[in-house]
């Protein structure tokens, strides 16, 4: 059965779906600085957080990825698609701003 907390770890720790999480973490900093629209100081302080530590940081989103994402933890130890690795690291990010 996937989904269980050892999957989910296994997921966690995988080197490609972290290199994934890494990347999807540039892309959201790289357009949200880019972005035309307007940015709250914070957004703005976590893209250059973001970019500075993307590397240190990329293994704690993958856990929280992993195991706190519904859709990503009830299919690990799969590799979400990029798609959906965005999305999540999206929601993550978006969700320790507040």
């Amino acid at each position: 059965m996937a989904g269980t907390l050892a999957d989910q770890a296994t997921l966690a720790q995988d080197s490609a779906f972290v290199g994934k999480v890494k990347a999807a973490m540039i892309f959201r900093a790289v357009t949200q600085y880019n972005s035309a629209s307007a940015q709250t100081f914070r957004t703005l302080e976590q893209s250059r957080d973001t970019l500075a530590g993307a590397a240190n940081k990329a293994q704690e989103i993958a856990w929280l990825c992993a195991v706190g994402v519904p859709s990503i933890a009830s299919a690990a130890p799969a590799i979400p698609s990029d798609a959906a690795t965005q999305s999540a690291v999206d929601a993550i990010l978006a969700a320790l701003i507040k």
